[in-house]
């Protein structure tokens, strides 16, 4: 069994705005992503005509944001998810695949996971079934459930074709196909004639068939943090240019955290406590890097001025990183002098001749061996 949860209104609840209306649309890659709950009631859904919403609430503000600037705030989630599995695919900052040990119940899971919602002031769903692409439709469609195998054939009978995130949509509709049911009705031939090798993935998505099979994205974190107040070397909030050595001792660890686990990072998120609530600073690189130099020149640039009780780092989008290999055979000092003497001798064995007994021995052997 895989379970997806996820969660409702994240972005949106992380957003903070000096804005005075309360009515907003976060927008990724021009698509609305996420909006203000009540927003709702007036229609609006993720995945709308974002044109559409503009002319009909003129009152909105819109936002577009960069949803994986927003990973680190489920940092307490995927900590409290970790407990019971360490087997979690990601497929945004919002949502997760997890693989539950069979000793463990999905129900169990699940009702756990809403129960540490509620006490971060969050709400969410999930779903099981055999399948990922199954347990987010689970999830959706029929929230905080299990879909066993037996009972998937009859699920997909009803469930719209809207479901799939393919380009194909209305080419289906032409062809009378409405429900992921619907695909019984038309031969497989009819189908490959229409979308060639398309439909084969096409007719496994209609079938809860995973495109990709699960894949573990668990990694430790790579990061570091200290809290000046609970040090019993410093029991004190700091300010710069005190704050400035801590800084360095911060990137020198996350540098070698980079460096033991072969990888670089092309964003670094810098987050502090202050006296009235925590702050989150985000940079990205041109390059992914592990460099202590290059992460310290750009993090010194947000590092706040005012005194706080709290500094942390964490290093996001990693690279995996394969150090060059040195080819030490053609620096070879032997090598090279063996290749020297032989240029050296190649010019006299061309001046050498056979002497006149080699000749007669040369003579015999090509007559009787």
């Amino acid at each position: 069994m895989i379970v997806y949860f996820g969660l409702r209104h994240f972005y949106v609840k992380h957003t903070t705005t000096d804005l005075p209306n309360d009515a907003i649309i976060l927008t990724y890659q021009k698509r609305i992503w996420d909006y203000t709950p009540h927003l709702k009631t007036a229609g609006v859904n993720c995945g709308q005509s974002l044109i559409r919403i503009e002319k009909r609430l003129p009152n909105v503000t819109i936002i577009p944001i960069n949803i994986w600037d927003y990973s680190l705030h489920n940092k307490d989630i995927l900590a409290f998810c970790h407990q019971w599995t360490h087997q979690v695919e990601t497929e945004y900052p919002h949502a997760w695949y997890g693989k539950i040990p069979d000793h463990l119940w999905n129900t169990k899971f699940g009702q756990s996971f809403l129960d540490h919602l509620a006490t971060l002031n969050l709400s969410g769903i999930w779903g099981a079934a055999p399948s990922k692409i199954l347990a987010k439709w689970v999830a959706h469609s029929q929230p905080n459930s299990i879909l066993t195998a037996n009972q998937t054939e009859q699920f997909l009978a009803n469930l719209p074709i809207n479901r799939l995130q393919i380009p194909e949509k209305t080419q289906l509709h032409k062809l009378g196909i409405y429900t992921l049911g619907d695909f019984k009705a038309i031969p497989i031939p009819q189908l490959t004639s229409q979308f060639g090798q398309r439909a084969k993935e096409i007719l496994q998505l209609a079938q809860g068939i995973d495109a990709t099979p699960f894949q573990n994205t668990y990694t430790k974190d790579i990061a570091w943090e200290i809290n000046f107040l609970t040090d019993p070397t410093i029991e004190t909030m700091i300010a710069q240019p005190k704050l400035q050595h801590f800084l360095e001792q911060g990137v020198q660890e996350l540098s070698q955290q980079l460096e033991t686990t072969t990888q670089l990072t092309r964003q670094v998120q810098l987050w502090y406590y202050d006296e009235t609530n925590k702050e989150y600073l985000t940079k990205t690189f041109n390059q992914a890097t592990k460099d202590p130099q290059i992460l310290m020149c750009v993090l010194t640039n947000i590092l706040p001025k005012h005194p706080i009780s709290q500094l942390g780092l964490k290093a996001t989008q990693l690279e995996k990183h394969t150090p060059k290999q040195l080819d030490i055979f053609c620096q070879n000092p032997t090598t090279n002098q063996l290749d020297s003497l032989k240029t050296r001798l190649a010019d006299k064995l061309l001046d050498l001749t056979l002497s006149r007994r080699e000749k007669v021995l040369e003579l015999w052997e090509s007559s009787y061996l």
